[in-house]
């Protein structure tokens, strides 16, 4: 028996058909991470009592329609309340996970969010999803504290189809890929008066950084 996704589209109209409804926009998590600055699963370490996961993927959740997992290690993420797949190209790293979410959803179209991002704001999401309705570009991109969020965007499946090739030979990075894209740029100026808070960016990779997010977000407030 399929589990259905959180949000208005079945699992079987993701996996089984091959195009989504209309306009419906699906969120790909990323929880493929080493964790060797962590020093293990990091996706799966509390925060408040939770899985940092949790936090990620309940944003995603109220802002798009779905949500899929992508997972190098799919069973330890089955208990989400969310489907989850494998890295098709096991370790290529987030374009592996990116390439994968297009060719099990179908979709034309994805948010793309790491599941080590636990201040992840719906109201983001949302505004990131608006902003892409409105480009044509392959990708949009919002760009803060000096650099572009790659993990936090919207790309586009022909953003993927032209370089294919190196995808399937692992011959490319998820660095060197986003930034041959034609892209729309939301700026960090943009992102401020639209209200969105800087923290929704926040990465975790170490102890450290993970007490940080605790420490940002009083319990039950992330």
């Amino acid at each position: 028996m399929n589990t259905p996704l959180k949000g208005t589209i079945g699992w079987r109209s993701i996996l089984d058909y091959p195009h989504h409804p209309s306009g419906a926009m699906i969120a790909a998590a990323l929880a493929g991470g080493q964790g060797k600055r962590f020093g293990g699963e990091k996706c799966l370490a509390p925060i408040h009592g939770r899985p940092m996961a949790a936090w990620a993927l309940e944003a995603a959740a109220v802002a798009a329609d779905s949500v899929v997992i992508i997972a190098n290690k799919p069973e330890l993420y089955s208990g989400f309340g969310w489907p989850v797949r494998p890295d098709l190209i096991p370790g290529m790293g987030p374009l592996s996970g990116l390439y994968t979410a297009f060719e099990v959803t179908g979709a034309q179209e994805l948010f793309l969010l790491a599941c080590d991002m636990p201040m992840a704001d719906p109201a983001a999401i949302r505004y990131i999803i608006q902003r892409a309705s409105a480009s044509s570009a392959e990708a949009v991109i919002p760009f803060c504290s000096g650099r572009e969020q790659g993990l936090f965007a919207v790309y586009r499946r022909r953003a993927l189809n032209r370089y294919m090739n190196d995808i399937l030979t692992a011959s490319i990075q998820f660095n060197q890929f986003r930034l041959g894209l034609e892209k729309t740029i939301i700026t960090q100026q943009e992102l401020e008066e639209a209200g969105v808070k800087m923290d929704t960016f926040m990465n975790v990779n170490t102890v450290e950084e993970l007490r940080s997010a605790e420490k940002k977000a009083p319990r039950g407030q992330l």
